[in-house]
């Protein structure tokens, strides 16, 4: 087999999204994350190696980070404990090195968060040594094969790979957005890049059983205006998120909606974790919120109106807050991922990044036959996928 997927992690799943490929003989591996929620935790690497194109890991040509989530970078550290070679390369968009060091950071076991301590402080420091940053939309020529990042939407900094050997093509999309939000516009794939005669589309199709019209945005922003009303403000609110990301698209949503009311209580405060807040600098550069600061400079005994927005895990450190629980996605609707394969129309598309077991309320692949196209394929971990 010269041309092949194999699903480590994230096939059947949305989790530990890890998929290698073997094209034309080099081999790459497209993401390396966790899962979050169960025993199972990091991606079938080992298994890697039984495949007969690598001896070891260390025969790797490339590993691409599409975003900074953890599922789609978490088990980076793992990977790097791995690996001998010292030109293997993470490689992503610059904004995604700078979020990723900042979050791997927040996985060694010497921090504060214990839910998310799971790394020896070394394995992380290799790991942050090998991340290399490139920029978007420009043609990257390697030894043996070249590719670009191409901004995806979703989270800022979050990018397809375009990736080309000796004429063969593939886009992996990662985990691309159609819709705007205040921090993230959607993705944009430039003219200069050739969607014609795509050999693979590696699609991530969280929404793939789900054709529901409404927005994930319109339920964040009815979710956003409940905090402002009937029985809110007494003064305090907790907000528990799992993404840092989302933290901040929460924060930004959250300071705008403020900043379009007149508001007879006073002024409120917005306080984020402080790697949060870390990220939050780096992605917004000077643009300035004034309302938004490092939880690290709140006065628990102030009587001031304000909202902090913490990690999942941070609750008991505090008392006396209105609590919510915010999980929410900025991934692309079903009709977004409808609209990205009919253009394309790639000789093969696999959809990864997919909970199998949910309610379905419409199939993506399904309907793309009914419309013409049947080079769709859901896939599975720990399988062998020829394109």
């Amino acid at each position: 087999m010269e041309n092949f997927l194999f699903s480590a992690g994230g096939g059947n799943e949305i989790g530990a999204s890890c998929y290698y490929i073997c094209l034309k003989g080099r081999n790459f591996l497209l993401d390396c994350g966790i899962r979050y929620m169960y025993k199972r935790q990091y991606p079938s690497l080992n298994e890697l190696t039984n495949l007969m194109t690598m001896d070891t890991l260390n025969d790797l040509d490339g590993v691409f980070i599409s975003h900074g989530h953890y599922d789609h970078n978490g088990a980076l550290p793992l990977l790097a404990s791995k690996l001998k070679n010292e030109k293997i390369e993470f490689m992503c968009s610059d904004l995604t090195g700078k979020l990723t060091e900042i979050q791997l950071n927040i996985l060694k076991k010497h921090q504060e968060i214990k839910s998310y301590a799971i790394y020896e402080d070394i394995n992380i420091e290799r790991a942050i040594e090998k991340i290399k940053g490139y920029p978007t939309n420009e043609r990257i020529d390697k030894r043996d094969y070249s590719f670009y990042f191409i901004k995806g939407g979703h989270i800022p900094g979050a990018t397809m790979v375009y990736l080309e050997v000796e004429g063969k093509k593939i886009l992996y999309t990662g985990d691309f957005s159609d819709i705007d939000y205040p921090l993230t516009p959607r993705y944009f794939i430039p003219r200069n890049i050739d969607l014609k005669n795509i050999d693979l589309l590696l699609i991530n199709g969280t929404r793939a059983f789900n054709n529901e019209a409404i927005e994930n945005k319109r339920r964040l922003k009815r979710e956003i205006n409940r905090i402002f009303g009937g029985i809110f403000f007494e003064g305090r609110i907790l907000l528990e998120v799992t993404q840092i990301n989302n933290g901040m698209e929460i924060a930004v949503l959250l300071n705008n909606h403020l900043d379009e009311k007149t508001w007879d209580k006073g002024d409120v405060k917005i306080y984020i974790d402080e790697a949060m807040y870390q990220m939050f600098q780096v992605v917004c550069g000077e643009e300035k919120f004034e309302r938004i600061m490092p939880l690290s400079q709140l006065d628990m005994n102030s009587k001031e109106k304000h909202i902090i927005i913490t990690m999942k895990g941070n609750r008991f450190k505090f008392s006396n807050y209105t609590m919510k629980y915010f999980s929410y996605s900025l991934h692309g609707s079903y009709r977004g991922l409808m609209d990205l394969i009919l253009k394309i129309k790639a000789k093969k598309t696999f959809v990864v990044h997919v909970d199998q077991n949910q309610e379905r309320k419409g199939d993506l692949v399904k309907e793309l036959q009914e419309k013409g196209y049947d080079g769709a394929t859901y896939i599975e971990n720990e399988k062998i996928y020829e394109f």
